[in-house]
C-alpha cells in the first residue's frame, strides 16, 4: 500500500525499526510499545525463505497485471461461477457473504480520466481464491503458486504479530471464527504505478481497514506513513531497505477492537 498523497507536514528521518525475533518474543513488548506509539514499525532480518516468498510473488504478480491489461483481461470472479461451480449450500452460502466484487486486475483512475495505477486485488480465502479464472500460459503461470505462498507465509506471520499485541489472542481467536464460518477477508494486494503524469498521487491518503497491514519495502520507493508519536508524514519506504524489511500498518479495525490503543 502506498501513500502517495503530497505530505501533510514536515518529514521525519526515524523509523521505528524492530528484529523480527524480538517482536515475536513472549518476554518483549517492543512490538505492542511500537505499534501503540506510531501506528506503524519495521520489520527486520526476517528469514531469507520468506523474503525470496513475497519478491518472487511480487515479480510474478506484476508481469501478470502489466500482462493482462494489455490485453483487457480482468481475472475478476463472475457470479456466475459462485453458483455453478460452487453446489455445497454451505460454500454457495459463505462465497456469497465474500466481497468478490472488486476480485481481480483493476486500472484506477481520477476524476479527469488519468491513470493512477494498476491493482491486482484477491481475497486470500481458499473458496475465493479458486474462483479465480488463473493464467494457465506464460508469462502469468506462475501467478497462482507464487499468489499462495506469499498469501501463506504473511497470515502466517501477521497471525503471530497480532498474538503479540494487548488483547491480540482474543482479536486472533474472533478473527479466526469469523473466517471459518463465513470466509477469510483478508486480502492480498499488487500495485503498480505507471507514472504517467507528473504530480498526480498515486493514491490518496487513507487508513487500511483490516487488523494489521504487511506489506514488502520496495526498491522504488513511494510509501509514506503519518507517524502517530510526532503527527508527522514517514518517507517509510525510502528510509528502508528494498525488499528486505516489512512494514507492519495498524488498520481501521484493530482501532475499533484496542478502543484507539493502536491507529
Amino acid at each position: 500500500f502506498f501513500f502517495a498523497s503530497p505530505p501533510l507536514g514536515p518529514m521525519s528521518a526515524l523509523l521505528p525499526r524492530l528484529r523480527l525475533s524480538l517482536a515475536l518474543s513472549p518476554s518483549s513488548s517492543a512490538l505492542d510499545e511500537l505499534l501503540s506509539a506510531h501506528g506503524y514499525c519495521v520489520l527486520t532480518h526476517l528469514e531469507q525463505s520468506d523474503l525470496a516468498t513475497l519478491v518472487a510473488a511480487e515479480a510474478a504478480g506484476s508481469r501478470a497485471l502489466l500482462h493482462h491489461r494489455r490485453r483487457g483481461h480482468s481475472m475478476g470472479i463472475a457470479r456466475r461461477h459462485v453458483h455453478a461451480e460452487h453446489t455445497q449450500t454451505r460454500r454457495r452460502s459463505q462465497c456469497s457473504r465474500l466481497p468478490l466484487a472488486g476480485v481481480g486486475v483493476n486500472s484506477v483512475l481520477d476524476r479527469q480520466g488519468r491513470l493512477q495505477r494498476h491493482q491486482l486485488h484477491l481475497l486470500t480465502d481458499a473458496t475465493a481464491l479458486e474462483l479465480v479464472p488463473w493464467p494457465a500460459r506464460p508469462p502469468s503461470s506462475q501467478l497462482r503458486p507464487c499468489v499462495a505462498a506469499a498469501a501463506a507465509a504473511l497470515q502466517g506471520l501477521a497471525v503471530q504479530l497480532l498474538r503479540r499485541l494487548r488483547g491480540g489472542e482474543r482479536l486472533e481467536a474472533a478473527r479466526a471464527a469469523q473466517a471459518a464460518a463465513a470466509g477469510d477477508l483478508s486480502v492480498l494486494d499488487l500495485f503498480v504505478y505507471p507514472n504517467e503524469h507528473a504530480g498526480l498521487a498515486n493514491m490518496r491518503a487513507h487508513a487500511d481497514p483490516g487488523l494489521l497491514t504487511l506489506t514488502l519495502a520496495s526498491r522504488v520507493p513511494g510509501l509514506q506513513v503519518l507517524d502517530r508519536a510526532t503527527a508527522t508524514w514517514v518517507d517509510a519506504e525510502a528510509l528502508c531497505v528494498g525488499e528486505e524489511e516489512v512494514l507492519v500498518l495498524c488498520g481501521e479495525s484493530l482501532q475499533l477492537a484496542s478502543a484507539g490503543r493502536y491507529e
